[in-house]
């Protein structure tokens, strides 16, 4: 059985909110705070997130998967006035949208990384570089490399602006 864990509070009309990746449900708490006040927020973690287990083995790796525990959730707690995602988080909401299964009266896509897209546009060569790099950024992250964000950084500003920046 397909299980996804999520934070839920607030009242009123459905806020749906995807985190990104590295991350959970509680990266959207500062905003859920806000909204609560006029909306019931529901910040589910995405598969391998949080208490959420990860993917079957035999899972396709594309956001199919998640977008169809995010369907389930949405079927047992109600269809939201908005679905907003943030980077891996909006492309989940992107794969909503097109899957077409549940409605969307609203959504939100911020910084969604949508290398799959690349695919769908044709460009073969740049996707399967690009999805090359996330795959070494992810499993550099998730192996402990404490640079592996210098990598990101390079990748999307160029290698002289994470030097630009100040330390911690």
């Amino acid at each position: 059985e397909r299980t996804v864990s999520y934070e839920d509070y607030g009242s009123g009309p459905i806020a749906l909110l995807i985190h990104g990746s590295p991350g959970n449900g509680k990266a959207w708490q500062r905003v859920g705070e806000r909204l609560a006040a006029r909306y019931r927020v529901i910040a589910p973690d995405l598969p391998g997130h949080g208490p959420t287990p990860p993917p079957p083995a035999d899972a396709a790796p594309d956001p199919a998967y998640a977008a169809a525990l995010i369907e389930d959730l949405v079927r047992a707690t109600g269809r939201p006035a908005v679905v907003a995602g943030h980077s891996y988080g909006g492309v989940v909401a992107f794969a909503l949208a097109l899957r077409a299964r549940i409605p969307l009266d609203a959504l939100v896509l911020l910084e969604p990384v949508a290398v799959p897209m690349l695919l769908a546009a044709g460009d073969t060569e740049i996707y399967r570089e690009s999805n090359a790099f996330f795959e070494d950024y992810v499993a550099g992250v998730e192996g402990g490399d404490p640079q592996g964000v210098r990598g990101m950084v390079d990748y999307w500003f160029g290698p002289v602006k994470i030097a630009r920046m100040p330390v911690p």
